[in-house]
Formats: structure tokens, sequence, C-alpha cells
């Protein structure tokens, strides 16, 4: 990350405010350990889904309590550069790094542990970048425009006014939000993090006031981190 993507990440986080009158459970919570996504990291249940397991036979592995081991990945688990490329070619664009990468390690998933902000001090308002009920991020052969991902999943609701250049990277139905790439305005987009209003004639005009925006995927990458709290508590 170069100094410019340094500063709009520290500018960001300096924007999240951090909660006050936090319980005793809420302040262990922030304790935990943090550790900065990678990745290779990043979708912990997508590894599992995809990864094939065997019996574990060592004997010391036994002994830790470890009963499997993973001994390879199945069919649709990573891309290869070839595959990316053709979904780049479908989408009519070029995925940011270093978020193209992560479908080399893992093609879509969850983690549910995964925020937004400074690892180093979790604050209980850090963003979970993700959608908040299934925290799914789709496989590359399941992002589409936003636009044609309402379509199905809300068809009753106008998309007229919402721009084929917006590409949902994940979404969670029944939250009605999702992560978007913007590519309106430039070849390298800025990420967002946005809410579908149901109710309202122009579906985009609320999440362009109200959502929350990164200037490029470093900067979003960049302030990824893991912890294990008790994100179904937000």
């Amino acid at each position: 990350m170069n100094a410019d993507d340094e500063r709009l990440l520290r500018d960001l986080i300096n924007e999240i405010e951090e909660e006050e009158d936090l319980s005793p459970l809420d302040k262990r919570m922030l304790k935990r350990p943090a550790f900065a996504a990678t990745p290779s990291n990043i979708l912990t249940w997508h590894l599992n889904q995809y990864t094939v397991f065997e019996d574990e036979t060592d004997p010391v592995e036994l002994k830790n309590g470890a009963l499997y081991r993973r001994v390879g990945v199945k069919d649709g688990g990573r891309l290869s550069e070839q595959e990316i490329a053709k979904h780049e070619e479908r989408l009519g664009v070029r995925l940011p790094e270093p978020w193209r990468d992560v479908y080399r390690y893992f093609n879509g998933g969850s983690n549910s542990d995964l925020f937004w902000g400074d690892r180093e001090n979790p604050k209980e308002a850090d963003l979970v970048p993700m959608p908040s009920l299934n925290r799914q991020y789709l496989d590359l052969g399941s992002v589409v425009p936003l636009k044609l991902l309402l379509q199905e999943h809300l068809p009753k609701l106008d998309t007229r006014s919402v721009d084929e250049r917006l590409i949902a990277i994940a979404y969670s139905e029944g939250d009605h939000e999702a992560v978007v790439l913007d590519y309106r305005t430039a070849s390298e987009p800025r990420v967002g993090r946005v809410l579908i209003c149901r109710d309202d004639d122009d579906p985009v005009e609320l999440f362009e006031e109200e959502s929350f925006w990164w200037p490029n995927m470093r900067v979003y990458f960049g302030g990824l981190y893991i912890q294990d709290r008790l994100t179904n508590r937000r």
C-alpha cells in the first residue's frame, strides 16, 4: 500500500466513532486476539466447505485432539488465472487487487468474524464489512451487476435507476445489503457496503447518501481484520 492509500486508510478509521458505556462482556470481547486478513485466510467457512479431509493418523496430532487433516481442495473451490480472466471478460471489468487474488484461494464464502478498522485497537463500532445476516461473498460465477441481482431477488423493485457499472461481490438477501465495486467513474473501482431500500422509488438514492464507501480495494482490504466476537449482537 502506498503512502496515499495509507493516509486514506487512517482517515477512514478515524471516522469510525467508538461506542460508549460498553458492558463488561463487550470489553472482554474486544480484547480477543485480532488477525490481519489476507487472501489466504479471509473466507474460513469456504475453506472447510471445499476442502477434502481424511482421517488423521499421526499419533502426535491425534494426541493433540486432531481427528482429520486437509489433503486437497474440491473442484471449484479455487480459481485459476484463466478462469478469473474469463469472468472478467464476462463482466467487462478488471477486478481490483488484492481482491482478485482472493479467488485463487477461495471462490466465495463467508466469515462471520471479519471486521474493518484498526486491528491494533478494535472498537465496538468497527464496521462488519459484509452483509450482516448471511455474510456471504459470492462465488465469482455469481458476481454480476447489482441491477441483475436485484431483479432476481427483488423482482417488484424498480431497478431502472441502478447503474450496471455497480458490480455486486457480496449480497445478503435477508438484509438486502450488498458489497459493490463502483466502476461508474474510473477503471479502478471504489468499494461500498450498501443498503437496498425496498420501499423507495429509487433504490440507489438511499445508499448513495448513507452507505460507507472506501476509495479503492487496497484501502478496503488494508483495514480488514479477523476477531472472534459476538457479531450477532450487533
